[in-house]
């Protein structure tokens, strides 16, 4: 069944829901996307030898229409969209593999990032630490489950490490914005064998079960999108249009230490 999300997305975008894949309109989106096999994901999973599908998630990196492209770069800003295919490894449901932003000239303020959710439902964890020097050792400050679903904003803080979770029966889409200058740090979520907490399925439904390996961690909490105000950031959709609008709007993702926006 394809599925059209170019009222979503503000893109000619067709999503095939039986096989997760994304369709593009226009001849100006071409390639494969990436992709996240059971193997990349091996070393963040609460089971290692679970067995699953081998491609869990797609990610189709830099998607925007050509004559876009130096209103997005002028801004200094990245855009894309994800793709996870529903379903379990082991007893979690299908994640990414998640990660912290870079920390830039200011050491105590990593970059920023917004979500928006496209199709289907997603659990996003969020777990706050002081600095990346907490973030190396596991110091965790607050550790967040937020609920979204399709159509909501999720802004994910500075000295957030975050892990998105498609907790549905459906693929979960979602587009992300970024800091071009931001970099993906692996590192903490590789050594403690992922977040703070795992989503998983317990009594077919989605159950938090907290990560052991991370010292003192504070109880998850669990909150619908709706309920958390300061990660709703007040933006107009679809993200993509958005910037194209107003793209002075969007300084708060490149300039983390003059807008310091906390969970």
């Amino acid at each position: 069944m394809l599925i059209d999300l170019c009222q979503q997305l503000g893109l000619s975008v067709m999503l095939d829901e039986a096989t997760g894949r994304l369709y593009f309109d226009d001849p100006a989106f071409v390639g494969e996307p990436g992709v996240c096999r059971l193997e990349d994901m091996r070393d963040v999973l609460l089971d290692p030898n679970a067995r699953a599908p081998d491609e869990l998630y797609w990610l189709y990196r830099d998607t925007m229409f050509p004559a876009d492209r130096e209103t997005f770069s002028e801004a200094g800003l990245r855009y894309g969209l994800v793709v996870l295919r529903p379903g379990l490894v082991g007893r979690e449901y299908i994640k990414t593999k998640g990660h912290y932003h870079t920390w830039p000239a200011d050491p105590e303020w990593s970059y920023p990032e917004v979500y928006e959710v496209v199709h289907g439902c997603a659990w996003f964890v969020l777990q706050r630490v002081r600095d990346r020097q907490a973030a190396a050792a596991g110091h965790i400050e607050w550790l967040g489950c937020v609920e979204a679903n399709a159509g909501e904003l999720l802004l994910v803080p500075g000295n957030c490490g975050h892990v998105t979770v498609n907790v549905g029966d459906v693929p979960l889409v979602f587009s992300y914005l970024v800091a071009d200058a931001s970099a993906n740090d692996y590192g903490p979520f590789l050594t403690a064998r992922g977040a703070a907490c795992y989503i998983v399925e317990q009594h077919s439904r989605p159950t938090i079960l907290p990560n052991v390996r991370y010292p003192a961690s504070p109880a998850p909490q669990f909150a619908q999108l709706a309920q958390m105000p300061s990660l709703q950031p007040r933006l107009s959709k679809p993200l993509y249009r958005s910037v194209l609008r107003s793209p002075d709007r969007f300084r708060f993702l490149t300039q983390p230490s003059a807008f310091r926006l906390e969970a």
